[in-house]
């Protein structure tokens, strides 16, 4: 048993813990949801003045972890048989992603006749990662099969991070027929969990006959902990959004910041360390993930690494992207964009909807969507409103989950709840 088995172990029972509950799946603006529902421009519209909105939700997804494991793991909390684990290491390649994210908030919106400002407070846990199929074979299967050689490691990375946030933003129509729009937020961050882990090299050899194991690679890890003081940060979004022939343009960049947190346990080792002690068993049991007592700490100081405790400075996983919409008559409007986050284990996502209004309060949205830390996904959004001034939308992310699960990855759902006046 290893550092990458407990890491790794830690970071999927994480990340499978994140429920499907409700929230705003892929709109990187929660509050503009029910606006690419509306025909009409929400955003220069002169119907209203105020604007206020609730939102949370949850998703989860992977490059090759089928939606029926992450069944047996998240919800039965089943053991999980060879077969099944087997069809996961079928499934993966050299690297592998996985990723998830809960997040809620309030936002307000006042209209004025110099601008338009914006405030809200945020909810948001983030896990993200990539490792490699060796270092999922040693958490599920162990390291029996490797004795006598060794498992690759690299590539793994790790971030995992729980922040609330506040903020206040403000944006401007320019130009002379106002037809382009810039805005800015600023605010400030607590953060209430951190965990970093990187080895660019790494490798695990096992002795034949189990009597020690020897991990090699650059070793880089920082968590918080009991004793660790709750980062404090700041960040900035930029926002810009204009009209270009009949297609409406949007680019965004968002969390341009930083964490800075005290106390936290950091190991930051290169070379070979042996092990020589008691042989760990599979952590998965009849009765779910177990860990009996074993932790990072334990593993390395088995290894003869010591810890430190350090400050660490933290950049946040910054959101980069451009999308477009345009109407087609009265019925449907399509939408487009690329969104990539700097965080590991996340490849650029390239997304496209269509918007079909069955009447002024009503309408459908299916979209596909390739990248991020799946593939091939597909949505289903739905958007009623009440008197033009009350609004439900929701995004289900089920799809794949209920029609195929053992050969799809990902899932999730959200939905919004607002007023406007």
């Amino acid at each position: 048993m290893i550092l990458t088995r407990i890491t790794l172990g830690l970071f999927i029972f994480c990340v499978a813990s994140v429920p499907v509950v409700l929230g705003q799946y892929e709109v990187d603006r929660p509050e503009m949801f029910l606006l690419e529902r509306k025909n009409a421009s929400f955003s220069t519209s002169s119907e209203y003045k105020h604007f206020v909105s609730s939102w949370a939700g949850g998703d989860i997804n992977s490059s090759f972890i089928t939606n029926t494991f992450f069944t047996e793991f998240l919800y039965k909390r089943s053991f999980i048989d060879a077969d099944l684990i087997d069809d996961q290491l079928d499934r993966a390649g050299p690297s592998n992603r996985l990723g998830s994210c809960i997040q809620g908030g309030l936002y307000g919106f006042l209209q004025t006749a110099k601008g338009k400002w914006e405030a809200g407070i945020t909810y948001k846990d983030f896990y993200s990662g990539n490792f490699s199929k060796d270092a999922f074979t040693l958490v599920f299967k162990g390291n029996a099969s490797y004795a006598g050689s060794s498992a690759s490691l690299e590539p793994l990375s790790i971030l995992g991070l729980t922040t609330q946030n506040i903020f206040i933003g403000y944006r401007k129509s320019i130009g002379k027929a106002a037809t382009a729009e810039i805005g800015c937020r600023f605010g400030v961050s607590r953060a209430s969990n951190i965990l970093k882990v990187k080895m660019e090299q790494g490798a695990l050899f096992t002795e034949q006959n189990g009597a020690y194991l020897e991990l090699s690679g650059d070793i880089q890890a920082f968590y918080s902990n009991a004793s660790s003081k709750a980062g404090l940060g700041a960040f900035t979004d930029l926002y810009f959004q204009t009209k270009w022939k009949k297609w409406n343009i949007s680019a965004e960049i968002r969390d341009i910041g930083f964490i800075r947190s005290g106390q936290l346990t950091s190991y930051n080792e290169s070379g070979t360390f042996r092990y020589e002690g008691i042989a760990v068993d599979n952590i998965f049991g009849e009765e779910g993930f177990k860990l009996t007592g074993i932790t990072i700490d334990t593993i390395l100081q088995n290894f003869g690494i010591q810890p430190k405790i350090e400050n660490k400075l933290i950049l946040m996983p910054s959101t980069f992207h451009l999308g477009g919409s345009k109407d087609f008559g009265k019925k449907w409007t399509s939408f487009f964009g690329v969104k990539m986050i700097a965080a590991p284990g996340y490849m650029p996502k390239l997304y496209t909807r269509w918007a079909y209004y069955f009447s002024k309060s009503l309408a459908i949205q299916p979209g596909l969507s390739f990248g991020g830390f799946g593939n091939l996904d597909v949505e289903l959004g739905v958007a009623k409103s009440f008197a033009d001034k009350y609004f439900i939308s929701t995004q289900l992310f089920w799809i794949e989950y209920l029609v195929a699960p053992s050969i799809t990855s990902g899932q999730g759902m959200s939905v919004a709840l607002s007023m406007r006046w």
